[in-house]
Formats: structure tokens, sequence, C-alpha cells
């Protein structure tokens, strides 16, 4: 039965291509499109709505290797059309009339499979390296510390090897299938694997560079993804792409200088720290609307009269008038936790605006600081004050200066200010409250009983 059905699928094979009058190389090649265009459906599929920014998790290895043999499919194949189409027709010259066309099908898959080891080879050292960042837990890696910058410099890295002698050496060998060949040909299966992975190799230190731009901008970027594709595709197959090298290059400095800058307006890359709120709300969910216990907790908020980062003052007066206010203490842009509560609390805004409620958030980074660190990551539509020495985050008790005796002591805080001017809600602790549903919750309570 398995011996039938082999003959029916190679009769299959064989009546497809003689209907369509094309040769057998054209006719792998177009299965090698086919491939591609399957592998870019998948990966909108599986991928679409999964990209987190930079430092996107990349899960666990099986997931990850998954993943990644579906982007070397959509965005590698593509240029390895002309290797196809030399191979199958070098090939086709050495086959036996008895063995037949379709005898071509296996050493070609062969000779793509060891393509495929090469670059899983790639993409397991990149896991490894990738894991062991995590594992280290760098704080200056973060999106909101030096971030931007070590991206910026992996895509300026990138740029400057573009235009090296090693690049283009390998670039000529991924342009000249013929000499290769040539010079490497072996027989038989084990021989097409074996000239699978060399060619693979060769095509690893070709574009290493570019692939290693993709794990920067976020393994899940599709828009890089695509773009990457295409300038893979044009080196290798267009007639000058190898003068493509150097616009390349100074595109990729370009990118790398204004996400190092100002990565908050750059291009075809999402912000982080937007993400990470969303990520960890459930593990910071508490039991309905009860509020920690709190020495303010039902009594008068301390008043306050703080300037935002354009110098003007804003009082907690002023900002009850309006309604309901959610005041949140965070210790500063550099926390990397803290800027996840407030890009969260930002996504949410339209929520507490429909409720008449105000959230402002208070730190002890002074107005440039925060101008700056906005101008280049990102704010928040709500006001953010500077307690430039920690007064107000002493008189709502979550911050206790040094002394003789003790230590400076600093928490998270968030309370939740009724239009009376009472403290009916709050928490304090050594992480930021992430749970945004329950302070909904807590000032629909105040809208009913009004």
């Amino acid at each position: 039965m398995m011996r039938t059905a082999r003959i029916t699928i190679r009769r299959f094979i064989e009546a497809l291509i003689s209907v369509s009058r094309i040769d057998t190389s054209t006719a792998f090649c177009t299965g090698i499109i086919a491939l591609g265009i399957v592998g870019w459906i998948t990966a909108l599929i599986m991928m679409g709505g999964m990209d987190r920014g930079p430092g996107t998790p990349l899960h666990n290895f099986p997931t990850f290797l998954m993943g990644w043999i579906i982007m070397l499919t959509a965005m590698m194949l593509p240029s390895e059309m002309i290797y196809v189409k030399v191979y199958t027709t070098v090939l086709k010259g050495k086959v036996t009339l008895q063995q037949g066309k379709s005898s071509l099908a296996i050493p070609l898959i062969c000779f793509l499979a060891g393509y495929g080891i090469a670059w899983i080879l790639y993409g397991t050292l990149a896991f490894i390296l990738d894991t062991l960042l995590r594992v280290s837990a760098f704080e200056f890696i973060n999106w909101n510390q030096e971030g931007p910058r070590i991206t910026g410099l992996i895509l300026f890295i990138a740029g400057l090897y573009q235009v090296s002698s090693l690049k283009y050496a390998c670039l000529t060998h991924c342009r000249s299938p013929f000499s290769f060949f040539a010079h490497h040909w072996r027989i038989g299966i084990l021989g097409s694997l074996q000239m699978g992975v060399l060619h693979g190799l060769i095509c690893v230190a070709c574009c290493w560079a570019l692939m290693a731009v993709m794990f920067a901008v976020g393994a899940m970027n599709l828009a890089w993804m695509a773009l990457l594709t295409l300038l893979m595709f044009a080196e290798k197959i267009v007639p000058f792409g190898q003068k493509l090298t150097l616009p390349i290059a100074i595109f990729l400095w370009v990118m790398g200088g204004w996400i190092a800058v100002t990565p908050g307006s750059a291009p075809f890359l999402k912000n982080p720290l937007q993400f990470d709120a969303s990520n960890h709300a459930d593990r910071f969910k508490q039991h309905s609307e009860e509020s920690f216990n709190h020495p303010l907790l039902g009594q008068p908020a301390p008043e306050f009269i703080l300037p935002n980062m354009g110098q003007q003052e804003v009082s907690l007066t002023e900002l009850n008038k309006r309604g309901p206010v959610v005041i949140v203490f965070y210790y500063g842009y550099y926390c990397s936790h803290c800027v996840s509560q407030l890009f969260g609390l930002n996504e949410n805004l339209q929520k507490f605006n429909e409720l008449q409620a105000t959230v402002v958030a208070i730190s002890a980074d002074t107005p440039q600081q925060t101008k700056t660190k906005f101008s280049r990551y990102g704010g928040f539509d709500f006001p953010v004050l500077s307690d430039r020495e920690n007064r107000i985050a002493t008189k709502y008790k979550i911050y206790q200066p040094a002394t003789a005796s003790r230590v400076e002591d600093q928490q998270h805080g968030l309370f939740v200010v009724d239009q009376n001017g009472q403290v009916v809600w709050a928490y304090h602790g050594e992480t930021p409250f992430m749970d945004h549903q329950t302070l909904l919750e807590v000032l629909k309570s105040l809208d009913q009983a009004q």
C-alpha cells in the first residue's frame, strides 16, 4: 500500500510538471515561493498581537523553536530560489534516466534541511543568550534605562558588519550558486545534507547581524520581520544586490540612532513598558474593593501643591473640584515596574475620565527629568508632579528619610480620594499596584453612593 501511495504521489507531481509545461527547477522554485507564503500566513496568524517591543519574551525553547522555523520559512526561503534552481539543474544532469525527475525531491529536501540546521543552531545560541540575560536580570538593560541605547548599538553594529569584507565575501557566496556547487559538490543523501549545512553556515555568516536586529527590536515584530526579509532578498537576488550593502548600513545607522535618542518616536517599534502592566495585572489582583490598612484611611487627604513638568503648580484642592482623585506615588522613571503601572493607567484613562476621576502621579523626579524622559520614552495624559524632597510622600506615610537609627524607607503608594477630600481606599507596598479594574470598581461605588 505504501509503495502504491508513493507511486501515485510521484505520478501526480510528474503530471503537474507536464501539464504546466515548466521544467523541474522552476516547479521547485514555485514550491519554495509557496512555502514562503505559507510561512508568512502562519506567522501572521501565530505572531499577530504578540509583539511586546524590544525584550519580547521568547517563551520556552520548544515554543521558540516552532516560531523560529516558521520565521525561517517566511524570511529565508524566498532568497534561496536561485540556489534551489541551480541545485536542481545540476542534479538533473547527474540523475540517470531510470531514476526519473521525481528523485530530485529527496536530495533537495535534504539540502534545505541542512540549510535549516545551520539557522536552527544560530537561533538556539540566540535563545541561550537571551535566557542568560533574563536570568542575570541586569536592570540597566530595561527600556527606561539603557535599553534603547543597547538596541541602537546592535543596529549600529549590524550596519558596520554590512560594509565589512567578511560580509562581502559571504554575500558573494550567496549570489554564486554555480561556484559553490562546483567546489563543494557531494553525492548522495548525506552529501546533499552536508552541502546544505555548509551553505547554511555561510548564509548565517552573511546575515547573522540582520537577524540579530530582529531580536533587538522584538522577536515578534512583524513590521521589522517583513522589512528584513525584503532587505535580505534584495541583496541576494536582485542584479545590483551587492551594491545595496551600504544603503542598508546607512538605514541601520539612522534607525539605530533614532531608537537610541528618541525611542518613543521611532517607527515600527512598540514601547515594551506599555505591556508590562497588563502582563502583571493578574499577579497583583486584589480582593474585590477592600482597601489595605493605612493610617490615612478615612482621614482627610494631606494637601499638596507641586509643580508639573511645565513648572505649573497643581494642587489636590483644584483636582478635587472635578471629582475623585487617584494619587499614585512612584519611585521615578528609572523604576520599570513603576512606569509600567503608569502606562497601564494611561491606557485605561478614558474609563477613569468617564467616572469623573482624575489620575495624578507623584515622584521625586524633577520637572526637567520628567520632561526629558517623556520626550525619549513617551509620556502620559495625566499630571505628573515633582515631590523633589519627598515631603508629600512623607505626609502620605509611604516614605521615611534616613536617620541616625534607621535607613531610608520608601514604598509604592496609591490612594483614592473622594470628592470630599477623604481617603477612601489605599495601597502601600514593595510593588506597584497593577489591578486597575479594582480602582475602577472603587470609583464606581463612589459614583453610585452619590
